[in-house]
């Protein structure tokens, strides 16, 4: 039996927690843990992976922390700051030790440093400015010494398992829920092997290690 858990944030006030059983092919809601508000997308710290950051995409937009328990709960909001702007759609942390946040509504983001505690963020980030009339910057991609914002795009998938063989996705549409998919043809192709419909559609997600 190989049992996953899986993070999922969304248009709420909760993290929801999932268990996939990769053998009898369920997907099984574990909790809701509460947050801020609209915490759309989350992501992992790049070597802690007990540490879990999240957006609260709200027109006056924050960043926030939390941190993971060995018993699958999740903490309150350690650390909070404000995005800079509205709508934060994608935050990301990087390999220096900042957490890179943008906002898709008011076309700006930050790179906003955390102190030793990776859970703590350090105030004062320098607001980047994008051309107002046009950008919507929807994600961050650190290539090197460079981080590249491109516009109206973001991955809302993420794999897992031997050979990235499941993905987990948000439902169609609505009340579609979650899904859990497995790659076929040698990943040309997708089925769908477990739903769960327990809370409305979730925007992303973050694959803990099986067990």
């Amino acid at each position: 039996m190989v049992n996953f858990t899986i993070l999922a944030g969304g248009y709420s006030t909760f993290i929801a927690t999932y268990l996939f059983n990769s053998d009898a092919n369920t997907l099984s809601l574990l909790g809701q843990f509460p947050t801020g508000q609209n915490p759309s997308w989350i992501d992992l710290h790049p070597t802690n992976k007990s540490i879990l950051y999240a957006t609260n995409e709200n027109s006056d937009g924050a960043l926030q922390s939390f941190f993971f328990k060995q018993d699958g709960s999740l903490t309150a909001a350690i650390g909070q700051t404000s995005s800079g702007g509205n709508g934060p759609a994608f935050a990301v942390p990087l390999s220096t030790g900042e957490v890179a946040v943008m906002n898709f509504g008011s076309g700006n983001g930050l790179v906003v440093p955390t102190q030793e505690d990776p859970l703590e963020f350090t105030e004062g980030a320098p607001l980047i400015s994008f051309p107002a009339a046009v950008s919507h910057p929807h994600m961050a991609l650190e290539v090197g010494q460079e981080v590249f914002v491109p516009d109206l795009i973001r991955g809302m998938e993420l794999s897992g398992g031997s050979e990235n063989e499941f993905l987990v996705a948000a439902g169609v549409a609505g009340e579609a829920g979650v899904v859990v998919l497995r790659r076929t043809q040698g990943g040309a192709d997708l089925e769908i092997v477990a739903t769960n419909k327990d809370v409305p559609t979730r925007s992303s997600f973050v694959w803990l290690d099986s067990d």
